[in-house]
């Protein structure tokens, strides 16, 4: 889903404690804000839906960084998130950012935990290009992805890497 935390620096409980407000998974500032005054709701949505918040320039060395607000919100509660851990949604919804809906998860954890995206194709391997044709791909044993060809046909591309798998 994100890189909200890993090798990103803690917010620090205390200072987040002392700009926000949290109630039923929203945040409030508690400080005015260019023309948000304090008691307005913070953030913005970004194209994924999450819940964006600029922090401020007086947080050194982190003010003017963009976190999303789920990771502010567990680490108003709970603290710093751990090395090598995120915070996500259990839901997989990102504009629920109520705190019993998230928990701490590997960045593994995280993507198997993600929803798989329907595929405009049946066949493994092909994708359908934004100009009609279809694509086939295949990854090498040691991960490398090869691209093997650009076909008229589903079937034709799906051919290809059948091909390229029994190799």
């Amino acid at each position: 889903m994100s890189s909200n935390s890993i090798n990103t620096p803690s917010l620090g409980k205390d200072e987040l404690n002392e700009i926000f407000q949290y109630c039923e998974g929203k945040l409030y500032w508690k400080i005015d804000r260019h023309k948000k005054p304090a008691g307005d709701e913070a953030g913005w949505f970004d194209k994924d839906g999450y819940l964006l918040i600029t922090l401020p320039r007086k947080l050194k060395p982190i003010g003017g960084r963009v976190f999303k607000t789920h990771r502010i919100v567990w680490e108003l509660h709970n603290g710093s998130v751990p090395e090598g851990h995120i915070v996500e949604h259990k839901d997989g919804k990102p504009s629920n950012n109520c705190i019993g809906n998230l928990r701490l998860a590997t960045t593994q954890q995280n993507m198997w935990n993600r929803k798989a995206v329907k595929s405009k194709v049946d066949s493994k391997g092909v994708q359908l290009t934004k100009h009609g044709t279809f694509r086939a791909r295949i990854r090498t044993p040691e991960g490398a992805r090869l691209d093997l060809g650009i076909w008229k046909t589903e079937s034709e591309a799906a051919a290809a890497y059948l091909t390229a798998a029994k190799i």
